[in-house]
């Protein structure tokens, strides 16, 4: 299954999911994850089938070497997880950009008007740190307007299906006290509400063009899920699970 929004250019961007790729197992079928205990060769072909839906070639993916920052780089080339970071700009066309995930959110943003596209791994503690609003900032110093800007919110963990514990929410109302409504009790935990969390940075920071998913990635297996690959006990060690593309070029 590959999504697609609405408010984004048809054939500019996909949001893949686990299905039209070449690995087995538990990494069936169209892993990206090359830190995982994948075959590489295979990983290599999905990245070439990837880069083929925008018509272009492998060379012209540009992965960051992700983790849970706020760093957002412009770029004018296309390199494979040689910069740190979780947010991407560019105004260059022939840049594939990409976002890895299994559970966090993939946001996708584009002014198609001043050519300028980006895009953010909002990971909860990203999105808390503020890679959305730095990839944003970024994009504007390149020249986007902020009437313009379009985003896209991939399929993520939903709210039925995040459970969090106190200290999370001790990190969230640590950061604004007002970030408590995104808890919602069940049990002896919370239920978060991740999507609404990033749409509403999002609106907050001004736009009003931004489109929600609402594909829960842990209950629909036509896409990679950390959280479900635990639960079912398939990770075999640190790195080793499977994780999809989130891509927008020019």
């Amino acid at each position: 299954m590959i999504y697609e929004s609405e408010n984004l250019e048809k054939h500019k961007h996909f949001f893949f999911g686990s299905a039209e790729g070449v690995s087995k197992g538990v990494y069936s079928s169209l892993n990206t994850n090359n830190l995982s205990l994948d075959a590489p060769e295979n990983v290599r072909k999905n990245l070439e089938i990837i880069a083929a839906k925008s018509k272009l070639e492998p060379k012209n993916l540009m992965l960051l070497e992700q983790g849970f920052s706020n760093t957002a780089h412009y770029v004018e080339t296309p390199s494979f997880r040689k910069i740190a970071g979780d947010g991407i700009v560019t105004d260059k066309p022939g840049i594939i950009l990409c976002v890895r995930t299994a559970d966090c959110a993939p946001v996708l943003f584009a002014d198609y008007e001043n050519g300028i596209i980006g895009c953010s791994h909002a990971g909860w503690r990203s999105a808390l740190k503020g890679i959305m609003e730095n990839t944003l900032n970024l994009m504007i110093k390149k020249g986007a307007k902020l009437k313009n800007i379009r985003a896209a919110i991939g399929p993520c963990l939903q709210k039925h299906s995040f459970d969090a514990g106190d200290d999370m929410l001790e990190q969230f109302a640590s950061v604004n006290e007002n970030f408590a409504e995104y808890f919602h009790p069940n049990n002896e935990k919370y239920l978060f509400d991740f999507e609404k969390f990033v749409s509403d940075k999002l609106a907050n920071y001004g736009l009003d063009n931004i489109s929600k998913s609402g594909i829960d990635t842990y209950a629909d297996k036509n896409f990679f899920s950390f959280r479900r690959s635990g639960h079912l006990k398939q990770i075999k060690q640190a790195g080793d699970f499977p994780t999809q593309l989130s891509t927008i070029v020019l």
